[in-house]
């Protein structure tokens, strides 16, 4: 769905049907959102978090990092000021 959300980001119109839905641009990291993953950093000690988990955690960061960087990229370079495209990525 985030494809979908990436286009209509710089349409000038929409056009979907009634049971079309649009979604969060949220990067996933094995089928897991990536939102997810750093919420484990935040419930648990860091003693207590597989190596594996804490590697996935870095590279979910950098994917919504990513992620964030270009929609505010995507809807400058469509004509959209900056704090506006930052306040809505």
């Amino acid at each position: 769905m985030s494809g979908g959300t990436l286009i209509a980001l710089v349409a000038d119109k929409i056009i979907m049907d009634h049971n079309a839905v649009l979604g969060p641009v949220d990067p996933q990291l094995q089928g897991i959102p990536a939102a997810a993953i750093l919420k484990v950093l935040e419930k648990k000690d860091i003693k207590d978090i597989e190596d594996h988990t804490l590697i996935l955690a870095d590279i979910a960061q950098k994917a919504i990092d990513q992620m964030v960087n270009y929609v505010v990229w995507l809807l400058m370079e469509n004509g959209m000021e900056e704090e506006r495209a930052k306040a809505i990525a």
